[in-house]
């Protein structure tokens, strides 16, 4: 078993994203929530104001924390995904072979849970836009269903832009669905 070895570390925490005030409020929770736990000290705290940067907020704390062990300060780290981590003291860690594998096997359930989440959000996302392309096709084809329309006049009614509307519209026209005629395009009876 390893002896207990309080960690004292500097770690910073940072948020991307918008808007602004989005951030912001979501660093105070994520502060709260930390400062809650019973297994992380805040020795200091400093945030600092958030940035814009091509669109983007970034917002970052820096934060010295004092865990029991390794181990805590390992969770904190897959909690809050700090960017930066550095171990002020001790100077060295002694870990017996035990806790190594207990790290180790705790690492590799994180990643399995990670794992599953992004294969399920891939799955996710191919049905998502597989579904939207049907969709837009079937609202397509609607469009000009009673009337024939050029693209302009689809994408004004359907709200997509004429540039991205138009591979949809082509494939339909390849497919036979829809005919076009002088960039008017019509439903094939």
């Amino acid at each position: 078993m390893q002896e207990e070895q309080q960690i004292l570390s500097r770690v910073i925490v940072e948020i991307a994203g918008k808007p602004k005030e989005h951030i912001e409020s979501t660093m105070k929770l994520v502060l709260q929530k930390i400062k809650e736990s019973k297994d992380i000290k805040i020795e200091k705290e400093e945030t600092f104001d958030a940035k814009e940067k091509e669109g983007i907020w970034n917002i970052y704390t820096e934060l010295e924390i004092k865990t029991k062990d390794i181990e805590g300060l390992i969770g904190f780290c897959f909690d809050y995904m700090p960017s930066s981590v550095e171990i002020i003291e001790p100077d060295n860690l002694k870990f017996d072979t035990n806790s190594i594998g207990h790290l180790i096997n705790d690492l590799l359930a994180r990643l399995h849970t990670v794992d599953v989440t992004l294969k399920k959000l891939k799955s996710d996302k191919i049905s998502l836009e597989s579904n939207g392309t049907m969709l837009l096709r079937n609202i397509i084809l609607i469009s000009v269903k009673e009337k024939e329309k050029d693209l302009n006049e689809m994408s004004a009614l359907i709200g997509i832009k004429q540039e991205e509307l138009k591979p949809f519209v082509d494939s339909l026209v390849k497919e036979g669905k829809i005919i076009e005629n002088n960039t008017k395009y019509s439903l094939k009876k």
